[in-house]
């Protein structure tokens, strides 16, 4: 199933309409763009709602907003939900900031169909104690083998609370479903925590594979973490003596772009937690 989402992206071509940061904007734009989707990137009360009126899912980064980028919002989800297209959440910055934890729970109360964040955003959430560093994860909230049946646990829980299909990426991805499903997911490296925007775009490659295949959100949710996280292998093997982070963000994009069924196949480390 997993193969069959990467691949529908790229046979579909969804329409997300993206509310990115001013700091990501281009590179979420691109990424989609690399994996076959096609961006639109208004964030205007206004053009906001009418691109949601067309678009095959919401992507909702609330990195850096203001009020009028609020109004934007609350207009794109009301027509996404109305629509019934998925909408996906970032809730960058939340348990570190009043204002952000406030607006993301304002986002979910309406509704939405996935949430991607980091772990520290993701206690916040929970209601537990958050070491978050801006809008940052902090290390002491990392997700290891050691304290993966927690996390797992903990996800488990938010997929509930929200209900929703609740994403949490770091070292180890996780993803809840609302059926008590888990999937974990090993993958990536550890240079793309030193590329700014890499949870953003994170974030909208879900979006897209969530509007390719909107009836099956758990998989969607997973396949975008796991074909995310091969090319972030294949990228890094990808550098040369003297390469580093600003080279590798060129390599994936071209990682992501030039991805096919079998890399993505010999290189997926997964499995699915029940209930």
């Amino acid at each position: 199933m997993l193969i069959r989402c990467f691949s529908r992206v790229r046979e579909k071509h969804p329409l997300v309409e993206c509310f990115a940061n001013v700091v990501t904007t281009n590179g979420c734009a691109n990424m989609l763009l690399a994996a076959g989707a096609s961006p639109v990137m208004a964030d205007d009360p206004v053009g906001a709602v009418e691109f949601t009126e067309k678009a095959d899912a919401l992507s909702i980064n609330i990195g850096t907003f203001t009020p009028t980028f609020r109004d934007a919002i609350r207009g794109a989800q009301e027509v996404a939900l109305r629509r019934g297209i998925p909408v996906l959440l970032d809730p960058v910055g939340t348990g570190c900031a009043p204002s952000r934890t406030e607006l993301s729970l304002e986002i979910l109360k309406r509704g939405v169909s996935i949430v991607r964040c980091n772990r520290s955003e993701a206690n916040a959430l929970l209601g537990l104690k958050s070491a978050t560093r801006g809008v940052d994860a902090s290390a002491d909230d990392a997700i290891t083998e050691e304290t993966l049946d927690r996390a797992v646990a903990d996800v488990r829980a938010l997929a509930a609370k929200y209900n929703c299909v609740f994403a949490v990426t770091g070292a180890i991805d996780l993803v809840g479903g609302m059926d008590g499903r888990v999937a974990v997911i090993r993958g990536g490296h550890e240079i793309m925590t030193k590329v700014t925007g890499s949870g953003c775009m994170l974030s909208a490659l879900t979006a897209a594979y969530a509007g390719a295949e909107p009836k099956f959100l758990f998989e969607a949710t997973a396949a975008a973490l796991a074909a995310y996280g091969v090319c972030g292998e294949i990228a890094y093997e990808s550098l040369k003596p003297g390469e580093g982070c600003g080279t590798f963000a060129v390599r994936l994009f071209d990682a992501v772009g030039n991805l096919d069924v079998t890399a993505l196949h010999e290189r997926l480390d997964y499995e699915v937690r029940q209930a």
